[in-house]
């Protein structure tokens, strides 16, 4: 099991082929499961009943976590109309450890009002679900979004951790912000700033980021000393004919034609991942001759492609700072936010949208 933080929680759909706490079950910890895909799966609820509950369904071994994630996420893309009692139901009767509430995520640039109204409603929601479920045994876990004001991060960490006891707490709603390229430099300092501030307000509370399990960003997480993650990168990468690499990034490798991330596996790299492998102890995968292997397996089909990352995200992805870029500023920036109060995370905040990057990086490193 891993030790270091963040923990990385796998996020795998429901009826997957791929499953990799069956081929490296000692570096996997923790599992995620979204509730839309039971949505949206017709009778995959009885079946999955009817063979013992959803770790049996999953072969999920004993020692191994399994998250049930609400789907906010998704049924907010869909523009589905889920109730919360659809979700209470589901939760009520399937086994897990941790059960993420509903929320209904924001979007950035949200007017403060319509903000304001799903912040409520979400509020609502994890209320209800913790009166109906906890007395029975469920742990139901609060989500709170990226917000343009530390103030609503002051209120909502004390309601759900001193009026609800919580002792874990979701971050939604954070990749946007951090990913955008638009306005990128405010959007991803602000990301980093909010989510150092939420987990030193937090103090002793775990806090779980959703979906930033990227070798891009795990390394600032880490940094940031951030309890867990959950990741489906590892996946999603593939389906697009895509490896991660251990020293960080992607490269296609398949022939199929893509719109983004064109940027192809060169020889020299194609070796010096053959020898990071090949020093590297517990590669999953057995092999007469491990340059072939890739080529015909990992390279030409999507179940080794899903395997190798999730293996790469596992094994290298929190040791692996950014190279360079925007996300290297801010890893460098992330390991000097860790020296500063919350007072001087406020004066910080009040400063950003008037001052150039540079000068706050200046001034961060001033005051640690």
């Amino acid at each position: 099991m891993q030790s270091e933080l963040p923990e990385i929680v796998i996020g795998e759909v429901i009826n997957s082929n791929i499953r990799p706490w069956l081929h490296f079950p000692e570096l996997i910890s923790s599992v995620m499961i979204s509730s839309y895909d039971l949505i949206k799966s017709k009778g995959i609820v009885y079946k999955i009943r009817n063979r013992g509950g959803l770790r049996e369904y999953l072969e999920l071994p004993q020692g191994i976590s399994l998250w049930l994630d609400s789907g906010g996420y998704q049924i907010m893309k869909k523009q589905l109309n889920i109730f919360v009692e659809k979700i209470a139901w589901l939760y009520e009767i399937l086994d897990a450890d941790y059960y993420i509430s509903l929320d209904y995520p924001s979007i950035p640039g949200e007017r403060r009002e319509i903000r304001l109204k799903k912040m409520k409603k979400t509020i609502e929601n994890f209320d209800y679900l913790v009166r109906k479920l906890s007395p029975r045994g469920k742990i139901i876990v609060p989500v709170i979004h990226f917000s343009p004001k530390l103030e609503d991060y002051d209120y909502l960490i004390n309601l759900y951790s001193e009026e609800y006891g919580c002792k874990i707490i979701a971050f939604g709603g954070f990749v946007p912000p951090l990913l955008s390229s638009k306005g990128t430099k405010r959007a991803r300092l602000k990301s980093v700033l909010a989510l150092y501030y939420v987990s030193k307000l937090a103090e002793k509370r775990r806090i779980h980021v959703m979906g930033l399990g990227s070798i891009t960003t795990l390394s600032i997480l880490n940094t940031l000393r951030i309890h867990s993650t959950d990741s489906a990168a590892w996946r999603v990468k593939a389906a697009y004919g895509k490896i991660i690499l251990p020293w960080g990034g992607e490269r296609h490798v398949t022939h199929r034609k893509v719109n983004f991330g064109r940027k192809k596996l060169t020889n020299d790299e194609f070796i010096e991942m053959i020898e990071l492998i090949k020093r590297t102890r517990g590669f999953p995968f057995k092999y007469d001759d491990l340059k072939t292997f890739l080529a015909k397996k990992v390279f030409q089909k999507f179940e080794y492609r899903a395997l190798f990352n999730a293996w790469i995200i596992l094994t290298w992805a929190k040791k692996t700072p950014p190279k360079s870029g925007p996300f290297r500023q801010l890893y460098n920036m992330a390991k000097n936010l860790r020296y500063l109060s919350l007072d001087e995370i406020r004066e910080l905040w009040s400063k950003l949208d008037y001052v150039k990057q540079s000068d706050l990086m200046k001034y961060i490193i001033k005051n640690t």
